[in-house]
């Protein structure tokens, strides 16, 4: 590549403005932008170079970027979503915290711990299949399935 580029002057401290030789910057594809990035990693305004790749799409290694690297940025301020409020004090909000990669609030915690404690305490009718505390089960059967299996 060697059309004439414009590099953004930085105010004069851009060290790849120093370097007269553009195909650096820009590698063939599947080249290697290694060199270039070797400069950019010593250069002061690389953040400021950064944004302005992003903002304008530019092709190259810009802020010590390569193009695939600044559509891997994109992608996630584009796919970035606020986060939703936990809802604290219930079993989702628990669950909320899990996701995030957090521990559980006090809160948060003791409701999934009775919301767990319950689903143990309920069992299903083997006939009917109708949910009710475990302790429930043997007197529901006999009352309401007196035909049933002793097996069921």
């Amino acid at each position: 590549m060697t059309e004439a580029f414009n590099f953004p002057r930085f105010d004069g401290r851009a060290l790849c403005a120093e370097i007269g030789d553009p195909d650096l910057w820009f590698p063939d594809k599947g080249g290697s932008a290694v060199a270039a990035k070797r400069v950019c990693v010593r250069c002061e305004v690389t953040d400021q170079c950064l944004a302005w790749a992003l903002e304008h799409r530019e092709a190259g290694v810009w802020g010590n970027t390569s193009d695939h690297e600044r559509r891997d940025i994109n992608k996630k301020r584009r796919t970035g979503r606020p986060r939703q409020p936990i809802d604290h004090g219930t079993e989702r909000g628990a669950a909320q915290h899990k996701r995030r990669g957090e521990q559980p609030c006090t809160h948060c915690a003791a409701a999934a711990s009775a919301a767990w404690t319950a689903r143990q305490k309920r069992d299903e009718c083997p006939v009917c299949g109708e949910w009710m505390l475990k302790a429930s089960v043997p007197r529901h059967v006999t009352r309401r399935h007196p035909d049933a299996d002793e097996a069921a």
